[in-house]
């Protein structure tokens, strides 16, 4: 039987057992800014190396990859908002 597929509004009224919500904050703020300092890093060095220099590219790769960062954010966000596990 394949897993269940869990909604975002469904997983923010889940808890979590094992971390309490201040250090599941702090472990999810360390690893999205340093996340995001290498993304930035990583977009840079592919505009300035691979990328042609012409504006048009700019004007699409520019917003895409200014955007694209959210996606795989969104999951580490919604388990730092978790609720705690009352039971602890």
């Amino acid at each position: 039987m394949p897993p269940e597929h869990v909604t975002p509004t469904e997983q923010a009224t889940q808890t979590s057992p094992f971390l309490p919500i201040g250090i599941r904050k702090l472990l999810g703020t360390l690893i999205l800014l340093s996340g995001l300092a290498t993304y930035a890093l990583a977009i840079m060095w592919l505009a300035v190396s691979v990328l042609p220099d012409h504006w048009a590219v700019q004007i699409i790769f520019y917003p895409l990859a200014g955007i694209a960062w959210a996606f795989p954010a969104k999951p580490l966000i919604a388990w730092m908002q978790l609720p705690d596990n009352p039971e602890n």
